[in-house]
């Protein structure tokens, strides 16, 4: 009985082995996979603008003619949720000066006023400050405001609001309990005419919130970047506690497009740098700040679905500032799939060190499917300076140097290699 079944054991192996059920090692000549040319060709080195001085190899052929992998450059506007008022001045009927009674409160318990007796102390150079808490992340970028309530033995007729530091205002808006109030906000003096004069009213001051936005190219960056691809990395990231909290008043959109419009045949997305591996440390991490912050807007404890809808929220944030050009670099966790799954343009993914359990073929595999699978370029990435990524031990210990451990000096190379043969479109680096 047992030879008859190791005689049709083998049989059914043999008639597998004739069919389509075994790997065809042949297939793979006949197969033309999709290309994806990009201004030209389809692969690309991505270095930082800085090798183009670099003396020595700026005027290499793999410099002059590499993409651009760029950080972006914005310009910060507003301090987080503060209000500085320097000097309120009240005029009556005749536009005489005159010195009414002026409180200030704020609705937010946890705000602090500083210093309220500077509203009305004639002097342009002290300030009233109002400011809100910025550890409750879903307030730490919101607006903060402040209610003044003006009891004047008077009638006033117009008043003015001097505000902010500098060249820098910090009145968005005021809003009154009364009509007919004519209200001009320009140079950081908030200036009101009351149609009727009024002894009593209050009104309410509302901060500038802080803004991010994009700052033009100029010079012979720009010029290169009019023929050459490159991708931006966002001004913010989750790591850096500068993401959350963020609301779409606090991107300036329209620079983001203006930038997507002026480079529409080089631009290749906003890089999401380690999205996936930056978000699953930190639910390791529950005494971090970044934990802190991510719990308000993820659900947990949940489940295996639920944990997969919470992936989908943090990248849908991203998309929700940034715009749907977006591509999540993978922190070596293979999680490229569910990056294009929620529109992601670019599978990318980034390799780092060479410890056991980093089995970089197994990520290459993951990496070349996932951008099959959803037909986009490819993008590897390499980082360096981590663990066992060198091959001297002077890295380790400070005592000895040589060619001693760790990663041999070709393995670089043969990833090069490695991304180029399986198809890659772009290749960028760390610490460049």
């Amino acid at each position: 009985m047992k030879a008859i079944y190791t005689i049709l054991l083998a049989g059914g192996l043999l008639s597998l082995s004739a069919g389509t059920y075994v790997a065809e090692p042949d297939r793979a000549k006949s197969i033309q996979w999709k290309t994806y040319p990009q201004n030209g060709r389809d692969f690309w080195m991505m270095l930082s603008p800085r090798w183009l001085n670099l003396k020595g190899v700026s005027q290499e052929r793999f410099v002059q003619e590499s993409g651009t992998s760029l950080w972006s450059k914005a310009h910060h506007t507003a301090e987080k949720r503060v209000l500085s008022l320097r000097e309120i001045k009240f005029y009556d009927e005749k536009g005489k000066l005159i010195k009414p009674a002026v409180t200030i409160s704020t609705q937010e318990k946890d705000a602090v006023i500083f210093d309220p007796e500077h509203l009305t102390d004639g002097k342009k150079n002290t300030f009233c400050v109002v400011s809100g808490n910025i550890l409750d992340v879903k307030r730490r970028y919101k607006a903060i405001a402040a209610t003044l309530k003006i009891t004047s033995g008077k009638p006033i007729r117009r008043f003015t609001v001097q505000h902010g530091t500098g060249k820098t205002a910090c009145i968005r808006k005021a809003t009154f309990g009364i009509k007919s109030v004519k209200v001009q906000n320009t140079n950081g003096i908030l200036c009101c005419t009351l149609t009727k004069p009024l002894k009593t009213f209050e009104f309410t001051v509302e901060s500038v919130p802080e803004k991010y936005t994009l700052l033009p190219f100029t010079g012979e960056l720009a010029k290169r970047l009019k023929k050459h691809p490159f991708f931006l990395r966002p001004p913010v990231r989750f790591s850096l506690r500068n993401l959350m909290g963020l609301r779409r008043e606090n991107i300036d959109k329209e620079s983001f497009r203006k930038l997507e419009r002026e480079y529409k045949d080089t631009f290749i997305g906003y890089r999401i740098a380690e999205w996936d591996s930056n978000f699953l440390a930190m639910l390791k991490s529950p005494n971090t700040e970044c934990f802190r912050d991510l719990k308000e807007y993820i659900s947990i404890p949940c489940d295996k679905e639920g944990m997969l809808k919470n992936f989908k929220d943090f990248w849908d944030y991203h998309r929700e500032l940034f715009g749907d050009n977006l591509f999540g670099l993978s922190g070596m966790i293979n999680f490229e799939h569910h990056a294009l799954g929620f529109g992601g343009k670019i599978a990318a993914f980034e390799i780092t060190s060479e410890h056991k359990d980093h089995q970089h073929r197994n990520n290459y595999i993951f990496l070349r499917g996932s951008a099959r699978q959803f037909d986009v370029p490819m993008m590897m990435y390499f980082a360096y300076y981590l663990h066992n990524y060198t091959a001297s031990s002077l890295a380790r210990n400070r005592k000895t140097f040589g060619l001693d451990f760790g990663a041999p000096p070709s393995l670089s190379l043969r990833n090069f290699y490695i991304s180029y043969y399986m198809g890659a479109n772009f290749l960028d680096f760390e610490s460049q």
